[in-house]
């Protein structure tokens, strides 16, 4: 049998072919609704360091998952988008919290064939943030 998606599997593959899935990647269901706002970002030490905030907005404690995808440079010649870290939080009825994520470079880098190694790309880096492969509702960009 031969596969030829390379690394174009799951929600990576809804991405290049355009299409919606029933269920995303990640998706979820809970007792109480949660709304994400500012996302920050820095780089340094070889990590970047990004902070979503995450607000309990309905009548009930529970759980979310803040999921964290970076689109590369089109130079790095990478997928459309990448999970980079998530981060599953509790918060009560009506609280507010910053979901902080660490990301290490290699999660941002493209294995380079003529030196093998690892090699972060210069260039703009988008970030996104959400609940799911499909709900992103955050974003910012950043130059590395």
């Amino acid at each position: 049998m031969r596969f030829d998606e390379g690394v174009h599997v799951g929600y990576r593959y809804y991405d290049r072919a355009g299409q919606e899935p029933l269920f995303p990647f990640g998706h979820g269901l809970s007792y109480t609704t949660f709304a994400l706002g500012d996302l920050t970002a820095s780089y340094g030490g070889g990590t970047l360091t990004v902070g979503v905030t995450l607000t309990n907005t309905g009548t009930r404690a529970g759980w979310q998952t803040v999921q964290l995808y970076a689109a590369l440079p089109s130079s790095a010649g990478a997928e459309v988008r990448r999970l980079v870290g998530f981060r599953k939080v509790h918060l009560v009825a009506g609280r507010r919290t910053t979901v902080g994520i660490a990301v290490p470079a290699k999660a941002l880098s493209v294995w380079d064939t003529s030196t093998d190694r690892w090699v972060l790309t210069p260039g703009l880096y988008t970030l996104s943030a959400g609940t799911s492969s499909r709900d992103l509702p955050v974003r910012r960009t950043i130059t590395l």
